[in-house]
């Protein structure tokens, strides 16, 4: 796969992304013509900690406890670190942006992205094979069309 200046500046960005978000890593990604996949972690024990929502606008606001917990409240916790994801996400997306348009280059993000919780070490391996084998499958790919 040929990478377009986005593209090589969006992996650039993506392993960058803990320089900026120490919370966040990114060990396994691609990036593909017209989108990108990855698994991301958030480290709870990294997340800036806030004293009042109002300090947390739109993101959850998470205080670590090191009491074991239940599988419901496990779910809760990681739940309530998806609002770090978007913060993360964002950065990538808004560095790419700045970029394209430093360089005026044509470009637009979707609006959303789509993310799952990786709950167990099965899924974590299909996610990953999933990832890992996106270029191969880019033929067959429901977003790749051609260009007229």
């Amino acid at each position: 796969m040929q990478l377009s200046e986005i593209g090589k500046y969006l992996t650039e960005i993506i392993e960058r992304t803990p320089e900026h978000c120490p919370y966040c890593q990114i060990p396994l990604f691609v990036v593909m013509p017209n989108h990108w996949h990855a698994i991301a972690f958030i480290d709870g024990e990294k997340i800036p900690k806030k004293t009042t929502n109002a300090e947390c606008r739109d993101v959850a606001c998470h205080v670590s406890t090191n009491e074991p917990l239940s599988i419901n409240e496990k779910m809760k916790h990681i739940r309530s670190q998806q609002g770090w994801l978007s913060v993360a996400i964002g950065g990538i997306k808004s560095a790419v942006t700045k970029f394209a348009r430093e360089h005026s280059i044509e470009f637009a993000w979707q609006e959303r992205f789509h993310d799952v919780i990786i709950r167990d070490q099965e899924m974590m391996n299909r996610v990953a094979y999933y990832v890992e084998n996106n270029i191969a499958r880019w033929d067959e790919d429901c977003f790749n069309t051609p260009i007229e």
